[in-house]
């Protein structure tokens, strides 16, 4: 017979023979170790008990410079069983991490933290300064500060949640909170172990708009409505910044001014808004 022992990730196989009548005792050295890992954000901090993901890899880089997957855990506390050697480990919690070479040493266990070296924002976003948060249709984005050599900025992460939750390498970030057609950014410095909780004011306003035909009946169907910005450039153009379709939308717009441009079959009709940080109010545009 050929048997196989199995325990974790450590394993022996030997053929043995079963002779009539006789009791065989047979000892299975796995020729293993053991390693407990827990996650903290910073030295001395709290353990990490949730969102946590460690990955196992063999220590020897293939031909392509990459390692083989041996196994991972979600767990808290995270429990290898390993064939004694060279690996290397992969800690996890939001879109902080960090990496160790262990070397497993047979019959030994290891308790091991790993230090992530991050820590966590929590934003939310309002209208205006100390105004109530909105809860939907928001998108958090996160690049890092420093610019490329194409003046670009590298993308991290995102969340559509209205209370944005990231947990972020140590470092400086540049994001971006986005409600409709109204985009704030704001930088913010992630300090290893630390909670940021932040409300970002977005100096917008929420626009209904509603339009009328010349008689200055409602009109219901087979509307459109083309925002641009206010100022015209040298070419006698003006930025287009959004559209909506519907009788009545609803549009986030950047405290501002705006040319507001209803089209509906032959009807067609513009005016000029003005948004203010905070408002929420309705405007009209009649065809004449």
């Amino acid at each position: 017979y050929y048997i196989v022992a199995r325990h974790g990730n450590a394993h022996i196989a030997r053929e043995l023979t079963v002779t009539a009548g006789k009791l065989n005792k047979q000892a299975f050295v796995r020729n293993a170790g053991r390693l407990s890992l827990t996650s903290q954000l910073a030295k001395d901090s709290t353990t990490l008990k949730s969102s946590v993901r460690r990955d196992v890899y063999y220590a020897e880089l293939d031909e392509n410079d990459k390692r083989r997957h041996l196994t991972y855990s979600t767990s808290w506390r995270a429990k290898f069983v390993l064939p004694a050697g060279a690996y290397h480990i992969v800690a996890r919690h939001g879109n902080a991490w960090t990496s160790r070479d262990i070397t497993v040493v047979a019959g030994k266990l290891q308790k091991l933290p790993f230090n992530l070296n991050g820590g966590r924002l929590v934003l939310t976003s309002a209208l205006e300064k100390a105004a109530a948060p909105l809860k939907s249709h928001v998108r958090w984005d996160v690049y890092h500060a420093e610019l490329d050599e194409d003046d670009k900025r590298k993308h991290l992460t995102y969340s559509t949640a209205w209370r944005a939750k990231f947990v972020l390498p140590a470092g400086r970030y540049y994001i971006t909170a986005r409600h409709g057609a109204s985009v704030r950014a704001q930088e913010f410095t992630v300090e290893p172990g630390k909670a940021v909780t932040q409300a970002v004011a977005l100096d917008a306003g929420r626009i209904k708009l509603i339009g009328r035909g010349k008689d200055g009946a409602l009109l219901a169907r087979g509307v459109r409505w083309d925002i641009y910005a206010s100022k015209v450039s040298f070419e006698g153009k003006r930025q287009h910044i959004t559209y909506a379709t519907g009788a009545q939308p609803i549009l986030t717009l950047s405290a501002g001014t705006y040319r507001v441009v209803l089209s509906s079959g032959k009807i067609k009709a513009a005016s000029d808004l003005v948004v203010k940080a905070g408002d929420v109010k309705e405007f009209e545009v009649a065809a004449k």
